[in-house]
């Protein structure tokens, strides 16, 4: 005996394709005694016939639409006034110019003092103007 699975995957293809004679009456039989294959037959459908009152898209039109506003936005002439546009690129140029490395000075080391802890080895690196301090831990 076949399963109410098999029998909706029926309804659900003879609703989509169509299907032979012989499927439709022994799926009428198996839907007259299953309530669950019933009630799965009544919501599809429900649904088809809502899916059919849906109003359908012309997608041509909107294509076109869509290829109107792109054509409109790509024609569309975007008058910058020269000392405007001038400015921006003095920015620009500035900007890239002060994020680069090539205004960063080598510290000139002036004099080196090490001592050993118990846990580490600490190296103070006098630098000019400043002194900074370079902690190493022992491995």
């Amino acid at each position: 005996m076949k399963n109410c699975e098999y029998y909706q995957q029926m309804i659900s293809s003879i609703h989509d394709d169509g299907a032979d004679i012989n499927s439709v009456e022994e799926l009428k039989i198996h839907v007259t005694d299953c309530s669950g294959c019933t009630e799965f037959y009544q919501i599809l459908l429900k649904q088809s016939t809502q899916l059919q009152k849906l109003p359908t898209i012309d997608f041509e039109v909107e294509e076109k639409t869509n290829q109107n506003i792109f054509r409109k936005i790509w024609q569309t002439k975007i008058s910058i006034p020269l000392p405007a546009a001038a400015a921006v690129l003095v920015f620009l140029i500035g900007s890239f110019w002060l994020t680069g490395n090539h205004n960063q000075a080598e510290p000139q080391i002036i004099e080196v003092e090490q001592k050993q802890t118990d846990y580490q080895n600490v190296q103070f690196v006098k630098f000019s103007p400043q002194p900074a301090v370079l902690v190493k831990s022992i491995e």
